[in-house]
């Protein structure tokens, strides 16, 4: 495997992490909730990730592109919340 794909496969994932625990953590209201809908939907593809790999353990032979697709999708996600909390805020002033 390639050092630049290796790193994207792991770097992406620890940078969604990252981010969607501080924004648990740091965000309030509806900010919240729309991070919460990240973190269960990243929730909801583990849960059936054990299931079906429990049942045929070939059944997700390209996990890590998986997991990289889920964390870039979960990274625009916050990304698009986090823009949205830049605009209201700015409206607020």
């Amino acid at each position: 495997m390639d050092l630049a794909v290796g790193g994207l496969l792991v770097g992406v994932p620890l940078l969604y992490l990252t981010v969607q625990i501080g924004a648990l953590i740091r965000w309030d209201g509806l900010s919240n909730t729309l991070a919460k809908v990240s973190a269960g939907v990243a929730l909801g593809w583990l849960i059936l990730f054990v299931v079906q790999v429990s049942g045929d353990p070939t059944s997700h032979n390209l996990w890590p592109f998986e997991v990289l697709m889920l964390s870039l999708g979960g990274l625009a996600w916050l990304g698009l919340v986090g823009f949205g909390r830049w605009i209201s805020s700015r409206a607020e002033r």
